[in-house]
This record gives structure tokens, C-alpha cells and sequence, in this order.
């Protein structure tokens, strides 16, 4: 109705403008939530989220914070991200100990960057590990301690990466690379190092 205030708002954001006409106006209602998409720490970040520059991120997320809006985060397992990921949880628990942690699967057609096919187990099991070890991921948010449970459960086997599919990575990630003049190596170095594998 006109004139209500004590609506449930939710603002899915990159993080990387927000201005102080819109603080203005969403200070007006009583339960505002950003809701921050993070696929990465730091220059990972950068790397998976064309154009995000992490500073500016993290910057928003807590001017936003400070005037009182609820920040969640968001985050796709993926690939790139796999054995890095507790990074982003550690810095979780030190920056926003209250905020609610989302993990989605990967919404692609096929498997060229899943999360379940990393050709170095030990260092997908090393991060899960950590990952576990941080208040954030016992938030329990949809999908978060689930997906984790998982990639921790399946790389602890030892499982052999597809081959198939992981060339068919490094061939998409080349062209990715080539078109955004950027370097997989100078971002997320420990995933450049496998294509050995290949």
C-alpha cells in the first residue's frame, strides 16, 4: 500500500556504483538487503567478474553496511575459484561476521566450468577444509553447507578430472582470455599450472 515502509526489499548488486541518491532513498524503508555476487578474493574476483574491481566492491558493500542495510553474499562454485574459495570465507568471517553466505550451482550448459572437475584434488580438499573451519559456512544459507559438503566429499576420493572436459576449459578460458586481453596466469596461477594435465 502507498505510503508502507516495512517492506522486504532485496537489491541483487556487483557492488560497483552505489550512490548516495540511492542510500537516500532506501533509507526510507525498514528492511533493505543487498545482496553482494562474489566469486572470488581479491584479483580472482576480478578475474571470473569482467570489469569488478574488488576494491571498489568490498568498498560499497561496507558504506552500504554502515547505514544500516543488511549485506548478504553471493558466490557460483566454479572452476576458477575452487581452490581459493576459503580466501573468500576467511575474509568473510573478519569483514562481515553477521551476514548470510549463498552458494548457487553453475548454471551452464555443460561442464566446461564446473566445480567437479579440477585436475588437482589435494588443493580443492585443502580449501574446502578451510572452508569449513569459518563461521560462514555454517550459515546454512540455500545451498552454502551443502555445496561445500559436496565438493569436500567428491574431491576427497581422489577423483580423475575428464580430460574431455577439461580441454574443452582451457580452449573456452583462451578465447575468454584473448577477448578481455587479460592472462589466466596472472589472476589464478595454480589453475594455469594444470594445464599440464591436458
Amino acid at each position: 500500500a502507498l505510503g508502507r515502509t516495512d517492506l522486504d526489499i532485496n537489491l541483487n548488486t556487483n557492488g560497483q556504483k552505489v550512490s548516495q541518491k540511492l542510500i537516500n532513498l532506501c533509507s526510507k524503508f525498514d528492511h533493505v538487503n543487498f545482496s553482494f555476487s562474489i566469486d572470488g578474493y581479491g584479483k580472482v574476483n576480478d578475474y571470473i567478474r569482467t570489469n569488478s574491481d574488488w576494491e571498489t566492491t568490498i568498498k560499497n558493500a561496507k558504506l552500504l553496511n554502515s547505514h544500516g542495510f543488511y549485506i548478504s553474499l553471493e558466490c557460483i562454485p566454479s572452476m576458477w575459484n575452487i581452490t581459493n574459495l576459503h580466501l573468500l570465507y576467511e575474509f568473510y568471517d573478519r569483514e562481515f561476521p553477521i551476514s548470510t553466505v549463498f552458494l548457487q550451482q553453475v548454471y551452464w550448459p555443460d561442464k566446461t566450468i564446473t566445480a567437479f572437475n579440477h585436475p588437482n584434488p589435494k588443493l580443492v580438499v585443502e580449501s574446502m577444509t578451510r572452508v569449513t573451519q569459518t563461521k560462514a559456512y555454517y550459515t546454512d544459507a540455500r545451498d552454502n553447507k551443502s555445496i561445500i559438503d559436496s565438493l569436500l566429499n567428491y574431491y576427497s576420493e581422489d577423483p580423475k578430472p575428464d580430460l574431455y572436459w577439461l580441454k574443452k576449459f582451457f580452449d573456452f578460458n583462451d578465447k575468454l582470455d584473448k577477448s578481455r586481453n587479460m592472462h589466466l596466469g596472472d589472476y589464478i596461477p595454480e589453475l594455469e599450472e594444470c594445464r599440464k594435465y591436458i
